[in-house]
């Protein structure tokens, strides 16, 4: 009994696939016989390439749609941009239509595209060498019973895209993608999809995050007239992509080049609390100026020659505060170890210097130089009271001692006079490079602070809204009917067929 139930089962099974298979093969000879009589029934001027039916106002309406899917690459010093898509192109083809029910209800094949016509469409952005067409005549095209033909095929484009890094590296990126046609004027390009929140899901679906750049949301599609004619002004109708880029890893560009550059311009303040007898004052600043330029190489090779970052302007200003700051190291030098050539300083320097950045000398005299001066005063007060009351030493040898006693006085209070001299010397140069130190932080917290507003300026504020551009349409009504047929029909499209 079970062997013969197995046998039952095994023959339906055969037969059920032998009828499937049947079926198959039925409906692929029916699809290689309408494909054949599409091709063969396309006129003579279709087999030429031109246009298969045009609107009453000779112009064809080609409908398109972008989705891009990743960014390759991103050249800042080249100024291009290297994007993996979709594209989707949808048009009406009056010569590609035919009865569902005459065909075992076949609703859609496929057809290379050699064997049809085709839109002629160029990106006006590439920087490739070869200004082609966009689409390959070896892949197929969708045509569905309607006459609507749809051609979907991954994109790879190197494109060209302006680059701005003045805020770098809070940069944003806006890159134009422009599809148009070669046809010049008697082909119109307009969206596929006008529903931004199905654009939106699709683009999200599809998009693969970079690690250097990130896409903020959907690209902005719009109609843009491109001109094709310098000589007679003329423009044709095409569609307009813009993709807004940030720029990531924003924490390492500061870590690694922003804030060893911000403590290499405050340290430059410490040469001026190191003493002049080490020697090393000139040499320290030598380092940290080497240091700056290294730095702004590196900041260079970061954005075209057409453009600037601020965070360079802040280095070369600190360059050239360095530079001063030098100067005046050397000038400190100089007055620590020739006194008579502080005389010859300029007067506007020390009077500026001295005014606003030290302190009167009989405030910041220390302890040992005050108790100098009260021995010098004290010893000029008795050498005064011995002037009053003179003694006669000439009998005596005793005297003799007293009187040359009371002679070497002088010496011991020029000695005295001396050392309160370089005294006063020291702390003047002392005074001087406490001003100094006090302008150079003051003009380093100036120029940090106007870099982080400006830097600040430009992270917050948005990308300049971009205007939609009309373009003209003779029939916008057939235009739109048109786009919404192929939309139906895309909507229609089953794989049960």
């Amino acid at each position: 009994m079970d062997t013969a139930v197995y046998f039952v089962v095994l023959c339906c099974t055969v037969v059920a696939f032998l009828c499937n298979t049947g079926f198959a093969n039925e409906l692929r000879k029916q699809k290689a016989v309408l494909v054949k009589e599409l091709v063969e029934n396309y006129t003579a001027s279709s087999k030429l390439f031109l246009r298969p039916m045009a609107g009453p106002d000779g112009v064809d309406a080609i409908f398109i749609k972008w989705i891009p899917v990743s960014v390759v690459s991103f050249n800042a010093i080249y100024q291009s941009i290297t994007l993996r898509g979709l594209l989707t192109l949808a048009w009406k083809d009056d010569l590609l239509t035919w009865n569902p029910q005459d065909y075992g209800g076949i609703k859609h094949v496929l057809i290379p595209m050699d064997q049809i016509w085709g839109p002629n469409i160029v990106l006006n952005e590439s920087v490739q060498y070869e200004y082609a067409s966009v689409y390959r005549e070896s892949e197929q095209a969708i045509v569905y019973s309607c006459g609507c033909v749809f051609w979907d095929s991954p994109v790879i484009s190197s494109t060209f895209c302006k680059v701005g890094v003045s805020a770098f590296p809070f940069d944003r990126q806006n890159c134009d993608l422009t599809f148009f046609s070669t046809d010049y004027g008697e082909v119109h390009y307009h969206p596929l999809v006008e529903d931004y929140q199905e654009l939106e899901r699709e683009f999200q679906s599809l998009f693969t995050e970079n690690g250097i750049w990130r896409m903020e949301g959907q690209p902005q599609q719009k109609c843009k007239n491109v001109r094709y004619s310098s000589l007679f002004n003329l423009t044709t109708p095409g569609v307009r992509y813009t993709l807004k880029l940030k720029r990531e890893g924003v924490w390492f560009h500061l870590l690694t080049l922003f804030l060893p550059c911000v403590l290499l311009s405050f340290l430059s303040v410490c040469v001026f609390f190191l003493p002049v007898d080490s020697g090393e004052k000139i040499s320290f600043m030598i380092t940290i100026l080497l240091a700056l330029f290294v730095y702004q190489g590196v900041v260079s090779e970061e954005g075209p020659p057409t453009g600037t970052p601020i965070f360079a302007y802040y280095i070369v200003l600190t360059i050239f505060e360095t530079l001063i700051a030098i100067v005046s190291t050397i000038h400190v030098i100089r007055f620590h170890f020739d006194v008579s050539w502080f005389v010859k300083f300029d007067e506007w320097v020390m009077t500026s210097v001295r005014k606003y950045t030290t302190k009167r000398r009989k405030d910041s005299d220390t302890a040992e130089l005050r108790e100098v001066r009260n021995g010098i005063n004290d010893e000029q007060e008795s050498d005064l009271g011995s002037r009053d009351h003179p003694r006669d030493h000439s009998a005596t040898r005793g005297g003799q001692r007293g009187s040359l006693t009371m002679r070497g006085g002088t010496p011991r209070a020029r000695l005295k006079s001396e050392k309160v001299q370089e005294l006063l010397h020291r702390n003047r140069v002392n005074e001087l490079d406490k001003g100094l130190a006090i302008m150079f932080f003051a003009l380093k917290v100036l120029f940090f602070t106007g870099f982080f507003i400006f830097e600040l300026v430009h992270a917050l504020r948005d990308n300049p809204s971009l205007e939609e551009e009309l373009c003209p349409s003779p029939n916008e009504a057939l235009e739109m009917k048109l786009r919404d047929d192929c939309i139906e029909c895309l909507n229609k499209f089953t794989w049960d067929n």
